[in-house]
C-alpha cells in the first residue's frame, strides 16, 4: 500500500511525526506530499488598461474633426 499526504503547513517536526507514525504501521511507501501554495494569491485575469480614445483623420465621420 502507500499513501498521499497532504499538510496545510508542513514542518520537519511533523513530517517526521507523519513519516515515523507510518513506519509504525507498516506502511511501505508514502507517494506524495502535499501542501498550501507558496502565496495566497486568487488567480484572476488581468485587467487591461483602458485605451486612449484617439480620433482618426481619415475617418470621416468623426465629430470632433468637423
Amino acid at each position: 500500500q502507500s499513501l498521499n499526504l497532504y499538510m496545510a503547513e508542513p514542518n520537519g517536526r511533523k513530517l517526521d511525526a507523519l513519516y515515523q507514525l507510518a513506519w509504525e504501521r507498516g506502511l511501505k511507501t508514502t507517494y506524495y506530499l502535499r501542501s498550501l501554495g507558496a502565496t495566497g494569491a486568487e488567480k484572476t485575469a488581468p485587467v487591461a488598461a483602458p485605451q486612449p480614445q484617439v480620433c482618426s483623420i481619415d475617418e470621416p465621420d468623426c465629430e470632433a474633426c468637423q
